[in-house]
């Protein structure tokens, strides 16, 4: 259980006032094992408002659907079987008999899954007061274990084969063989006589039962192939057959005519996706030069390098050139192209731990991401699912991004333990967003444990910007940057750079609420368009910069005594701002 959960836990402990109330019965379902899910049923006098229990025998992956769905809640699960509902809203499920929610899991590792409340409670309010129901749980599930060793595997079949088909259609045992007259599995009747059982026949002089054979030359009574030959002719045979030419290929075998491909791979396309494929956890791929028309895939632990000048080129084929969902994998030293049917250089799926991205040029993507409605392309874009399931370490290091619309590096929703360093991120394309122009060096949205340092950035409206993201921004280099940084607020990202900025705080209006941003512009006039009407803005030299009272940043205008701005207060013989005079 992650932290966060352990603390809804414990709050939805302390809030609760322990009153035993009329019972919750919950039991399963229907379970779906080709789909992987079961339904969790429940019957309850009163409303529900929360609850907790343990699945035995399934590792859970989520839960969606039901009465806890239509009526708000967040329900959590975990691999070890915790289920966790309530809603943030205070909502509630109402008194009914129906289905609860449906359990995703990824494998039954029990004989049996069984339900039990653990630490667990069902909840409600009865008359202003909360209370913890009775909780009765129906019937566990067996698991039945197939003749493989796995739950709801293969059966035995009447061969006693584990998945077998049983007797074959017209044989008459598990052998497949048939009755032709003289038993099963028994020849026919036989011989020149024609008996069960006989091996009589006609020699090759004519008699039924006679002596004489044809030798394997057609000879009658002849002496056969000679010693050291494999047939009439005199032919040998040189391990491919008699008369055949011996093994051949890269393979060494009989009739090969395959090559190795250009990555030293017997019978290999060429292909660098082939090579990735061949390749075993933990092997180094060196990939000669040349350009690759292809997008690929790499799902497993393996070192992707350029020993060259190698292109991956996937224009037109696919909206990425290389997606990756793996432990440990690297890609290094590629020039990556994109164009307008293309969305993404490379993507880090939730998946990947320990990836590393290295000395790539990647230029191009002008393709708005498909999956959303961000106007952005990426160079690289690492995203995860929640914060159980996010990129964890992953190092951009030494690439060159530019010519892509929107962002050169995108770290969405859920990253952890990312480093960036040394990267050349410069003239990304400017976009369209909120009625703004916006072109990004590096964006994140929940990201933790960010480091971001020594890298270049240029032509840009932003440098860096990270939404509720916690980390550090340090030692870079910027030319041309608009913005060099910006952050929610308050922010827990460490900005310390040895270069001139001016702090701003501004309002933004996103999805009808209001976010405040502080940014840290590179010069003051590009502050003094950002920052909120009456805020401060204070420069990396500690000094303040404020609007006067007709709102000028840095203005001389000030309140006359008769309260007019930049006004000459009394006039000259008069008494009073009126314009009277003493008589």
């Amino acid at each position: 259980m992650n932290n966060f959960t352990k603390n809804i836990v414990v709050t939805f402990t302390c809030m609760l006032t322990m009153v035993f109330s009329q019972e919750v019965n919950v039991n399963f379902g229907a379970l779906d094992v080709e789909s992987g899910t079961v339904e969790i049923m429940m019957s309850n006098p009163e409303a529900v408002r929360g609850f907790q229990f343990n699945v035995s025998g399934l590792s859970l992956t989520g839960a969606s659907g039901g009465s806890a769905s239509d009526d708000g809640f967040d329900v959590m699960t975990t691999p070890a079987g915790l289920v966790l509902g309530f809603s943030f809203s205070g909502g509630e499920i109402p008194a009914g008999d129906g289905l609860l929610t449906t359990l995703a899991f990824d494998s039954i590792n029990g004989a049996e899954s069984c339900l039990s409340i653990g630490s667990g409670a069902f909840t409600g309010m009865i008359n202003g007061s909360a209370v913890e129901f009775a909780v009765s749980f129906g019937d566990c599930l067996s698991h039945p274990l197939g003749c493989d060793g796995e739950y709801y595997g293969a059966e035995e079949d009447a061969c006693g084969e584990c998945g077998g088909d049983g007797i074959a259609d017209g044989a008459c045992d598990c052998d497949g063989n048939t009755d032709l007259g003289c038993g099963c599995g028994a020849a026919g009747p036989s011989g020149c006589d024609n008996v069960c059982g006989s091996t009589a026949v006609v020699d090759c002089a004519g008699e039924c039962g006679g002596s004489s054979v044809v030798d394997e030359c057609g000879e009658c009574g002849g002496d056969g192939i000679a010693d050291g030959a494999c047939d009439c002719d005199g032919n040998t045979d040189l391990g491919c057959g008699c008369g055949a030419a011996g093994p051949s290929g890269c393979d060494d075998a009989c009739g090969s005519s395959l090559a190795d491909d250009a990555f030293g791979i017997c019978g290999g396309d060429g292909t660098l996706q082939g090579a990735i494929n061949s390749a075993n956890i933990g092997d180094t791929i060196s990939v000669p030069d040349g350009t690759y028309a292809e997008s690929i895939n790499i799902s497993k632990s393996v070192a992707v390098i350029c020993e060259g000048n190698c292109t991956i080129d996937s224009r037109g084929l696919s909206g990425s050139a290389v997606v990756i969902a793996a432990v440990g994998a690297t890609l290094n030293g590629f020039t990556i192209l994109g164009d307008e049917t293309m969305y993404a250089g490379v993507i880090l799926t939730p998946s990947c731990q320990g990836v590393t991205i290295s000395n790539n040029t990647i230029y191009g993507m002008t393709l708005s991401n498909p999956s959303n409605d961000s106007p952005l392309s990426y160079g690289i874009l690492a995203y995860g699912n929640s914060e159980t399931e996010m990129p964890i370490g992953s190092t951009l290091s030494g690439n060159e991004i530019y010519g892509v619309a929107g962002a050169a590096i995108s770290l969405g929703s859920y990253t952890y333990m990312t480093t960036i360093t040394d990267n050349d991120l410069h003239d990304i394309i400017p976009v369209d967003f909120l009625g703004e122009q916006l072109s990004i060096g590096i964006q994140s949205e929940f990201a933790g444990e960010l480091t971001i340092s020594g890298n270049t950035f240029g032509n840009l409206y932003i440098g860096t910007s990270l939404l509720a993201s916690q980390g550090s921004v340090s030692e870079n280099i910027y030319s041309n940057v608009v913005s060099l940084h910006t952050a929610t607020h308050p922010s827990y990202v460490v900005f310390d750079e040895d270069t001139d900025w001016w702090q701003t705080f501004s309002t933004l209006d996103y999805l009808d609420q209001d976010i405040v941003l502080v940014s840290y512009a590179s010069m003051l006039e590009y502050a003094i368009l950002s920052a909120d009407d009456g805020s401060i803005i204070t420069d990396s030299d500690g000094n303040v910069t404020v609007q006067d009272c007709a709102g000028d940043w840095g203005g001389l205008s000030e309140v006359d005594i008769c309260g007019e701005c930049g006004g000459d207060g009394i006039d000259e013989g008069a008494c009073d701002c009126e314009g009277n005079v003493e008589d």
